[in-house]
């Protein structure tokens, strides 16, 4: 059971870090004409192929590069403090039901960079080539190059310890290393909630339910989606402990920092969309979940927050904005607000299994 902290103010998270660069472990700039030359694209499974030869061949002129990045959550420096209460953040907040869609803010101004989640397994894309559909693989397969990715990234061609294995897991005392990865083409969609497809249904789905329910782009119609990839915490029983509370805030802050970043060279707005992170397979208490991203999105000062509310609704994560009003007052101390979410005894959920 995790317990209350000790008499006294909590320390701040990573004190002795000094800035957003000296944390960015590992980047490289993807050619995309040369990314699938050398690894082309491939699928085992019979209806992954199927969807593969559905598609038109990417324009690499349109979608000349592909940016990846992976920054360590130890060594992002964290402000002391909230820069306001949380009620003056709430008026960016948005929800809307159901699953990711990709669908861009005001594109037809330009002026935004949506970031999508990947919330997956600590091997990101490790399961690319399976026959099952769930969020990771549905996500390589409507953007099949992340597969080419994958592959180079894991290849000997790559001697950085930070590239090879690709993985957004865990290093160096429990703290995790999110990724970026930029200007990733979309080339198609498939509905897997109309056609039954996700998860093991997506194997023995017909040729026929697969087509009825892949919407192809052509040339014209393929856009670019931005992601940021972060592993949840799992395993957890009874109480949230100090420990996962403070390191799961910080991973989630290292993404939106390091997006925001991104977005500011690029002089866009930042737009994270977020979903119940870790609520499924993993187990993880909707309302601490959601909240946590949201004070880390407060403490990034993200332009957007956008929740996608998926099977668990929209209750969780009102409870989650009722939860950071109440905890971020003015200027509060980030450590404190982590220190009194936690002794608020937050019990785990329980696994979906999926």
């Amino acid at each position: 059971m995790g317990s209350s902290s000790s008499a006294g103010p909590k320390p701040p998270l990573n004190p002795n870090a000094k800035s957003l660069d000296d944390a960015c472990l590992f980047k490289h700039t993807f050619n995309t004409a040369q990314l699938l030359a050398t690894f082309p694209l491939r699928f085992s499974n019979r209806n992954k192929r199927l969807v593969l030869s559905l598609l038109p061949a990417l324009d690499c002129v349109a979608h000349p590069t592909v940016h990846f990045s992976r920054w360590l959550s130890s060594d992002v420096p964290v402000p002391e403090k909230f820069p306001s209460g949380f009620s003056e953040f709430q008026d960016r907040i948005s929800s809307q039901p159901g699953f990711f869609d990709y669908k861009p803010t005001q594109p037809e101004l330009q002026t935004h960079h949506d970031w999508w989640p990947n919330f997956a397994d600590s091997d990101l894309f490790g399961f690319w080539d399976s026959p099952l559909l769930a969020q990771d693989e549905l996500q390589v397969l409507e953007h099949p190059i992340l597969s080419c990715i994958k592959r180079a990234l894991s290849s000997q061609s790559h001697t950085s310890e930070h590239a090879r294995g690709f993985t957004t897991g865990y290093l160096r005392g429990g703290q995790s290393s999110p990724v970026l990865v930029m200007n990733v083409p979309r080339q198609c969609e498939i509905n897997t909630v109309a056609g039954n497809l996700y998860g093991n249904n997506w194997s023995h789905a017909s040729d026929h339910t697969v087509r009825q329910f892949t919407k192809v782009f052509q040339k014209e119609a393929v856009h670019d989606t931005h992601l940021y990839c972060i592993v949840a915490p799992s395993n957890g029983f009874w109480n949230y402990s100090q420990s996962t509370i403070d390191n799961t805030f910080l991973t989630a802050y290292t993404a939106f920092a390091a997006a925001k970043k991104q977005s500011d060279k690029a002089g866009k707005k930042v737009v994270i969309h977020a979903g119940y992170w870790g609520c499924g397979a993993f187990g993880g208490n909707p309302v601490v979940m959601s909240g946590l991203q949201l004070l880390a999105a407060h403490l990034v000062g993200v332009d957007k927050f956008v929740m996608h509310e998926a099977r668990e609704g929209p209750l969780p994560f009102k409870q989650g904005i009722k939860l950071c009003a109440e905890l971020v007052q003015d200027e509060a101390s980030v450590s404190e607000v982590l220190r009194k979410l936690q002794a608020r005894h937050y019990k785990w959920g329980i696994s979906t299994g999926e």
